[in-house]
C-alpha cells in the first residue's frame, strides 16, 4: 500500500507504511501526531476532535491535496 492520500479504511496500514519511511518513528506516533491525518473520516474527525480536547489544537494549515477529504470530516466534528 502507498499512502498517497489521507483517507484510508487501514489506518494501521497506513500509520505503519509512513512510520517505515520516518526515521525512529513508530507507527503509534504516527497515528497520533497532528501533523498527520490518517484513517476513515470518522476516524479523522475522531482525531481531530482528541487533539482539541487533549491539547487545545483547534485550528490546522491543510494543504490543498487534503481539502476534498475534509470537507467530508468537518460535518462529522458536529457530533461531538
Amino acid at each position: 500500500m502507498r499512502v498517497s492520500r489521507t483517507c484510508t479504511d487501514d489506518r494501521v496500514a497506513a500509520a505503519k507504511e509512513l512510520a517505515a519511511r520516518l526515521h525512529g518513528a513508530a507507527p503509534t506516533d504516527v497515528a497520533r501526531t497532528p501533523f498527520v491525518l490518517i484513517g476513515t473520516f470518522q476516524q479523522m474527525a475522531d482525531q481531530l476532535h482528541a487533539q482539541a480536547r487533549e491539547h487545545g489544537i483547534t485550528r490546522y494549515v491543510v494543504r490543498e491535496p487534503a481539502v476534498p477529504d475534509l470537507e467530508r470530516v468537518i460535518p462529522l466534528l458536529n457530533k461531538y
